[in-house]
């Protein structure tokens, strides 16, 4: 009975452990012999069509200036409309919109608050343009960037266009620096989804494209970097990555701004997951299911393998002492993530002081302990996310309203 039970435990630990690891390192790896399913055309040459380039925006005051600058530096051959849909803010933000009108940039002001997909949504029944362009308010592109991702849709099988993220911090005393690595991990399954079954299921909410036509409207519980890339799939078009199309993305200026968007960007993709399937019926992703379950579903079903791990490992230290350097291992991850909490939390106060004092805040050595330890606290952070998320969802709690990430500056 001991051996059986032994057995199931260490089989129990063994599954969590690889369900916690196989979204990150087991499926790029069974991309490589990934049946394509999508097929590229044949690019078409003609005139650049119109776009329309909608920024969803609330209390963005800080960066709404910069980021319409931005834009309108942007080079493109065809017409361009910027459309700023402001989600009824209270700030200086539509007034700093409307000083760009002379220059073609439209203001299209809500009248109360009902969140970011339904300000995009009335932005797209106003928009004129052929294909639209999101883009958050508090990134700014590289030159070229919307110019990449229109040369990407000269391809009539493809339906919409991610940028990529190009994550970077204020400093070198960056708490959020996991979310880089996280960002850039991200990035390069993408590419190696896009070049073997070719197309992505998501994109990034800082920057995309879509044709009009197969843009539909967002409910309000969704978000619509899942949303729409999966419904353009479901219609039996591509979703592409434009890698010359890069959008700077600041990261978080703590761990407490990058845990709420966690917690917001989770809660959102359960919701959008149930939410689609309503829209397309359970046929319309059947090309991409493969994908879906292990892109997305099991890194979301991280906080249920993490805790299996633990009980199977606590089983497996009362049959036989031996398995205690295991746990051992566990508890090493767990407390370089809770003392990372710490040292963030003290560095946020050591800079909080400095600043009320006027002295240049003391900075903290870089050596690899400190480095494991953000790395570690980012994973802590994630999961703790995820368990939020998935109380929300089981409560049927989504976010109603939407409050914009606020992001370091630099």
């Amino acid at each position: 009975m001991t051996i059986v039970l032994m057995a199931l435990a260490l089989a129990a630990m063994v599954a969590s452990g690889l369900g916690i690891l196989y979204p990150y390192v087991g499926y790029p790896r069974m991309l490589r012999s990934a049946k394509r399913v999508f097929k590229s055309g044949e690019r078409q040459d003609g005139p650049a069509p119109k776009i329309s380039v909608i920024v969803a925006a609330y209390n963005e005051e800080r960066v709404m200036a910069a980021k319409l600058d931005n834009l309108l530096e942007q080079e493109y051959a065809g017409e361009m409309e910027v459309i700023v849909a402001s989600d009824a803010s209270e700030d200086e933000t539509d007034a700093i919109v409307q000083r760009y009108a002379e220059k073609g940039v439209r203001l299209h002001r809500r009248p109360e608050r009902r969140g970011k997909s339904m300000a995009q949504n009335s932005a797209v029944e106003l928009a004129t343009g052929d294909v639209l362009v999101f883009t958050d308010a508090s990134v700014l592109l590289r030159p070229g960037a919307i110019a990449a991702l229109m040369e990407q849709m000269r391809d009539p099988t493809v339906g919409a266009v991610t940028g990529e993220d190009v994550s970077t911090a204020a400093d070198d005393q960056d708490q959020s620096a996991g979310a880089g690595f996280y960002t850039r991990l991200e990035i390069k399954i993408r590419r190696r989804e896009a070049e073997n079954t070719g197309t992505l299921i998501g994109v990034s909410g800082c920057l995309f494209a879509v044709r009009k036509e197969l843009r539909p409207p967002v409910p309000a519980d969704s978000v619509d970097d899942l949303y729409v890339p999966l419904y353009v799939v479901s219609q039996g078009y591509r979703v592409v990555a434009a890698e010359d199309a890069k959008a700077i993305v600041r990261r978080t200026a703590n761990l407490d701004a990058e845990f709420a968007r966690k917690v917001r960007t989770f809660t959102g993709a359960l919701f959008t997951m149930r939410a689609i399937r309503k829209k397309v019926g359970r046929g319309g992703l059947a090309k991409v299911k493969t994908h879906l379950r292990w892109h997305k579903k099991m890194r979301w079903y991280g906080p249920f393998f993490a805790l299996l791990a633990l009980v199977s490992n606590g089983v497996l230290v009362a049959l036989h002492p031996a398995f205690a350097y295991l746990m051992m291992l566990q508890m090493v991850v767990y407390v370089l993530g809770l003392t990372g909490v710490a040292a963030a939390v003290s560095d946020a106060e050591i800079e909080r002081r400095a600043l009320i004092s006027g002295k240049e805040p003391k900075k903290r050595r870089r050596g690899p302990i400190r480095k494991m330890q953000k790395f570690a606290s980012f994973f802590l952070l994630v999961e703790a996310a995820l368990v939020v998320a998935w109380l929300r969802y089981i409560f049927r709690k989504p976010f109603a309203t939407w409050t914009p990430t606020k992001r370091a500056e630099g």
